[in-house]
């Protein structure tokens, strides 16, 4: 394996990120989500016999996979111990954009680029009122009913005027180019008997037609993710209100023009960039049932008192991922005898009071998410409220630092649960066994706690129905129970900065057919891998364990596989040529291992991470080896390579590069440019 090697550079252990290190606390973390069918949700009884039977898990990979990670209460020195590792075993992620793609969700058309760029934009426009103005216009005048706006200019129609409809336009010209803006229409005024209008997902901009919300029967409204602006038209010559409005989705920059939504039951305006504090207003339409104002810029206090009038009809509160702060009491909830969903998860500053003795609220919740919030600290420990909550399918209650131990109280015979998420917390104790299966339960993490002990023999019994279990970052101690095996629906299981030992089951590597995700890294476990490996898996990481024997991938048929960390083994012998069959492979880290011989030369489309440093490979590779036009990190430290580096001018992509501590010789090619690299560690 070498002698001992200096630590790097904080610089470049930043950028050697060679392992699946997902959480920024140098372990093997792994986060996702699972959402269900909702008919599948209600379609399931906690008491069903046949396990799992109705259910239709579909695992979404969280944002936690790609995004900025969150700080842990309950690393442990372990994890410490990885930070301060030779080379830093970080996310791959960020080198490797094709495995972002596949496991990030499905980008939305909101990505798309919707500005003007000098095209002309076309929107139908209010008769009334202007109330969105460009903001950069220097000049703003209206054409004549006998004028079309043309290319900032009014010019001349052909027709007679009189008897004609007169038409409005605005000019709009700024300091960079001149817009056209179309004249006020009426195309939906006629359209009487419209029930449902679902423009979604368009490229339409401007103001919103007021015809569109006193269409008489209208009752669905969707304009969302388009480039709307401006507000709801609050002034016109007609007295007319919408109908029969029930649900609403646009997006729109005015809050305060809401009477014509006071039928409405349904307003969605999430993920936009919405700022200001909230209007008292939007809680008191007389019929609004779910209100959603997530991944906003919101900020302020929710304007809720203990005396706040509250619509009876609300169900579902989201407010999700904004800038909220002062206080919110469940009990100022108390007369919402409907509500089944609260989502105040990621502000901060926002206190929620949820424990309060001797009060049982009268709604049943299906939904609860508080993550990241400033939540009440003995919501587990001394529980007043979950318990009232019997229906509830989804519970999130992670990075809170809570306390506590372990709520096996959760898990009863009538349990609703679907997904539950204590993830980054302080909770203690262990995982009791439980004597009624949890046949609802798909996604349980518990990840980046304080939870020790064994895990319970009948593991699979108790939870078989799991697609998502993550139980990294605890204490766990002993062996993987073979009845893990028997959850066949697995697609992310993630055991990995714990204490396990002795033999790693060989079913974990056959008995998930469904596997994408499979981690059990920086633990003790011992064995070896199979000779024989199929399926539909994404990403191995089992660094630094006890493994031993070959890696011989003569026969294995993964071919999605983009992740392949097995450094920090006992692994020895050749690496087989077959490895080349892995053709999806975009991080490849078999460094600190006893690998020998010669490095198998391969063609690789993906391959943009590579780190075999740490073994006893040998043979001169004066030809250079793998061809890898995306390769960004090369690390073979540490080895028994020889020949020149002639090859080098070859890497086109290269931003990180270790070499040193080879038999190489001769001089770097004078045609290879290092000026694009952003760390090179001298050749030896």
């Amino acid at each position: 394996m070498g002698p001992p090697r200096p630590l790097l550079s904080s610089a470049s252990a930043a950028r050697a990120n060679l392992a699946l290190r997902h959480d920024g606390t140098g372990g093997g973390g792994i986060s996702a989500a699972v959402t269900t069918n909702p008919s599948g949700l209600s379609a399931m009884p906690s008491h069903a016999t046949a396990p799992c039977n109705g259910l239709r898990p579909h695992l979404l990979f969280a944002p936690q996979l790609l995004a900025t990670p969150r700080t842990t209460a309950a690393a442990g020195p372990r994890a410490d111990a990885a930070r301060r590792a030779p080379h830093a075993r970080g996310s791959p992620l960020a080198h490797a954009p094709s495995i972002r793609r596949r496991l990030a969700p499905a980008p939305s058309i909101r990505g798309a680029d919707n500005s003007e760029k000098g095209r002309t934009r076309h929107s139908p426009r209010s008769a009334c009122s202007w109330l969105a103005p460009d903001p950069h216009a220097a000049h703003l005048r209206r054409c004549r009913g006998t004028e079309a706006v043309d290319e900032g200019r009014c010019e001349r129609r052909g027709g007679d005027a009189e008897g004609e409809e007169r038409a409005e336009g605005v000019v709009l010209r700024t300091a960079v180019e001149e817009r056209r803006l179309v004249r006020k229409d009426s195309v939906f005024g006629n359209l009487t008997n419209m029930r449902e209008l679902n423009l979604r997902e368009n490229d339409f901009n401007r103001d919103l037609p007021k015809t569109l919300l006193i269409l008489p029967q209208i009752k669905i409204l969707d304009l969302s993710w388009n480039s709307l602006v401006g507000g709801i038209p609050t002034s016109s010559s007609s007295d007319k209100e919408p109908a029969s409005l029930e649900k609403c989705h646009m997006i729109f920059t005015f809050l305060t023009a809401f009477r014509y939504l006071r039928n409405i039951r349904e307003l969605d305006l999430s993920s936009n960039q919405f700022s200001g504090n909230l209007s008292a207003f939007l809680f008191s339409l007389p019929h609004i049932e779910r209100l959603d104002l997530s991944g906003n810029w919101f900020l302020g206090p929710i304007p809720l008192s203990p005396s706040s009038n509250l619509s009876s009809s609300l169900k579902s509160l989201r407010f999700s991922q904004n800038n909220l702060s002062g206080k919110l009491s469940f009990y100022w909830l108390r007369n919402l005898t409907k509500l089944e969903e609260v989502d105040l998860s990621g502000n901060t500053n926002l206190a929620v009071h949820v424990n309060i003795p001797g009060w049982v609220p009268p709604f049943q919740l299906k939904r609860l998410a508080l993550s990241g919030c400033d939540l009440d600290r003995a919501i587990i420990e001394e529980p007043h409220f979950l318990p009232t909550q019997i229906y509830l399918e989804e519970l999130d209650l992670s990075n809170n630092n809570l306390s506590g131990s372990m709520p096996n109280w959760l898990f009863t015979k009538e349990a609703t649960l679907v997904n539950l998420d204590l993830g980054y917390n302080s909770l203690t104790g262990s995982l009791d066994p439980i004597g009624h299966p949890q046949t609802a339960l798909q996604y349980m993490s518990i990840s980046n706690n304080h939870i020790t002990g064994q895990l319970p023999m009948g593991f699979g019994s108790m939870f078989p129905c799991l697609s998502t279990l993550d139980f990294r970052h605890n204490n766990f101690y002993g062996h993987i129970p073979m009845s893990l095996c028997h959850i066949n629906r697995m697609r992310l299981l993630d055991l990995s900065n714990n204490n396990f030992s002795g033999e790693l089951p060989a079913c974990v590597f056959t008995d998930f057919p469904d596997m994408r995700i499979f981690s059990i890294s920086n633990t003790q476990l011992e064995g070896t891998l199979p000779r024989l490996l199929s399926g539909s898996l994404l990403i191995i990481s089992l660094h630094d364990n006890k493994l031993s024997g070959e890696l011989d991938t003569s026969f294995w048929n993964l071919s999605r596989l983009a992740v392949l960390n097995l450094s920090g083994n006992r692994m020895t012998s050749n690496i087989h040529p077959k490895i080349c069959n892995l053709t999806s492979i975009e991080i490849l880290d078999l460094s600190d291992n006893n690998f020998s011989g010669p490095i198998p030369k391969c063609s690789s489309t993906y391959l943009s991470s590579l780190n075999l440093a740490g073994n006893s490979f040998s043979g001169d590779i004066s030809r250079g080896l793998f061809s890898t036009p995306n390769l960004i990190i090369l690390d073979m430290r540490y080895n028994k390579l020889t020949g020149n580096l002639s090859w080098l001018e070859d890497l086109d992509s290269i931003t990180v590069l270790s070499l040193g501590w080879n038999e190489f010789e001769g001089q770097v090619t004078p045609n290879f440019s290092l000026y694009s690299l952003e760390l090179v560690i001298s050749a030896g």
